[in-house]
């Protein structure tokens, strides 16, 4: 009984594997003065078929100002936080294997083809959109070393 749990334990282990590549990896120039926030998303050419990550790193810088509030006795004055995002870095990189086949958006690696989603118009706009089935995802880290920084953009599949 022990022998057969583990055959399907194993079975099911090699049929799930999930697929990573990494798509893009970028040194950071700008030292940056505050928290960084790192975020990707994919881009089809809807003209070429051809798929995209568009990557970008942004960070977060909080400045104080001094708002005053007065009521008819006395005036206080407290400290009010403005937050900020500035971009610090933007790129456009071609994931390759990412095509347009049909409507389907679809991801071919070395486990075969999968469907990352699909192109169709939006609701309001009619712009096309693509709405992602969740079999693909892309994954932004921001990897520190000293002052430098490097973001690595990771294409996961299931």
């Amino acid at each position: 009984m022990k022998k057969f749990i583990l055959a399907a334990l194993v079975v099911v282990a090699s049929v799930a594997q999930a697929a990573e590549v990494v798509v893009l990896e970028a040194n950071l120039s700008v030292v940056p003065r505050g928290p960084e926030v790192a975020s990707s998303k994919f881009y089809m050419d809807t003209k070429t078929g051809e798929g995209f990550v568009k990557a970008s790193v942004s960070e977060e810088i909080t400045t104080w100002t001094t708002t005053t509030w007065c009521t008819s006795s006395y005036c206080t004055t407290h400290p009010v936080p403005t937050r900020t995002l500035n971009q610090i870095f933007s790129e456009t990189v071609k994931i390759e294997g990412l095509t347009l086949m049909g409507d389907d958006a679809v991801y071919q690696g070395a486990e075969g083809n999968v469907v990352c989603g699909t192109m169709r118009p939006s609701r309001i706009f009619r712009v096309p959109t693509l709405y992602l089935s969740g079999n693909c995802k892309l994954e932004s880290k921001i990897l520190r070393s000293g002052l430098s920084g490097k973001l690595v953009v990771t294409l996961r599949t299931k």
